[in-house]
């Protein structure tokens, strides 16, 4: 099986971090993952990068459910829980990207 990514970078703002990331650890993807089936892991890294924590969440699915899961992420139903993210990405968050990674090669020991 060939898998994908679907990968969201985030910079939230210091005074924030705390409670957003309690938020979207604690409630938004733990809905996200029962709500979307298509996407079967999540991973949730922080790094620094220039002074900044730099956080990135990785949704794991395969590719030829990508956009399955992509579709089933934004289904009018979930606009509320939707709403409340784009709440604190305009609060909070500094920078906001989403990069879809389809898998070119895996090695494991």
């Amino acid at each position: 099986m060939t898998r994908a990514v679907y990968q969201v970078r985030l910079v939230v703002k210091p005074e924030y971090e705390d409670e957003f990331n309690a938020w979207y650890e604690g409630w938004y993807i733990p809905k996200l993952m029962a709500e979307v089936p298509h996407f079967y892991s999540c991973r949730r890294y922080v790094g620094e990068l220039n002074g900044q924590n730099v956080y990135i969440t990785d949704y794991e699915t395969t590719v030829e459910d990508m956009e399955t899961a992509i579709a089933e992420m934004r289904v009018p139903e979930r606009a509320p829980v939707n709403a409340l993210f784009y709440e604190w990405r305009d609060k909070a968050i500094t920078l906001h990207e989403s990069v879809r990674f389809a898998e070119r090669v895996s090695v494991e020991r």
